[in-house]
């Protein structure tokens, strides 16, 4: 990703027994918004595989957990624009 793409993570503690989806929507001023899940300590477990200013991990299922985890969520703007955006995690049990 370019040097100055501005990035934000969140942490977040994932319950076992749950399934997850993880998506983030930005505003027309980001033209591609990014999310990367990584372990503490940065190793990357996934990240959104579109350049748009819509990202959802692995859209095609939801992560299911069987032991609590936390993982760190980065939320980024790939290359220009600048603006806002919502991330959002939705879970429902196994």
């Amino acid at each position: 990703h370019h040097v100055k793409d501005k990035r934000d993570t969140f942490s977040v503690k994932l319950l076992g027994g749950y399934c997850y989806r993880y998506f983030a929507v930005a505003d027309s001023t980001i033209k591609d918004i990014d999310i990367l899940v990584q372990k503490p300590g940065g190793a990357i477990v996934a990240s959104d595989q579109q350049t748009q200013p819509v990202a959802i991990i692995d859209f095609e299922k939801a992560w299911c957990m069987d032991d609590d985890a936390t993982y760190e969520f980065r939320g980024e703007a790939d290359g220009e624009g600048h603006g806002a955006y919502t991330f959002g995690i939705w879970a429902r049990p196994k």
